[in-house]
């Protein structure tokens, strides 16, 4: 895993509400929330060569956050206290926001794209079908 914390300003992970340190579940959380959010600035900055290695984390992470979660059989928030659960849950609703925002920010760059090589496309027909380029190239 690449260390992105040092991109993000964070140091230590934060303590909980009620100023207990973090359980791993809540570590796993603050570590997807921070590589969210340098993702969302790499997307910002246009720096799309530095995906590779964040999508990479980004799967470890969520294999990590699937496997601390509760199992389909139990209750959510089984075997922890009400406020703990609940803080879970707005974790997991914070998480939710920045995995939609950066969806939408993939989104409208692969819109772009896709409109560039539309036009690529038919730039190249128009050329063809007018005789500007013919059989041989010229």
């Amino acid at each position: 895993m690449i260390d992105h914390s040092h991109h993000t300003g964070a140091g230590t992970l934060p303590e909980n509400a009620a100023g207990r340190p973090t359980t791993h579940l809540s570590q796993v959380v603050a570590n997807l929330t921070r590589l969210l959010d340098y993702e969302h600035r790499l997307l910002a900055a246009n720096e799309y060569d530095k995906l590779d290695s964040v999508v990479a984390d980004k799967h470890r992470i969520m294999n990590q956050l699937v496997a601390l979660t509760p199992g389909q059989g139990q209750r959510s928030g089984q075997g922890m206290g009400q406020t703990a659960s609940g803080l879970l849950e707005a974790e997991l609703g914070g998480l939710k926001s920045k995995l939609e925002r950066n969806m939408k920010a993939l989104k409208i760059r692969s819109g772009a794209i896709s409109e560039l090589a539309g036009t690529i496309e038919d730039a190249m027909r128009s050329a063809q079908s007018d005789g500007t380029y013919g059989p041989n190239g010229f």
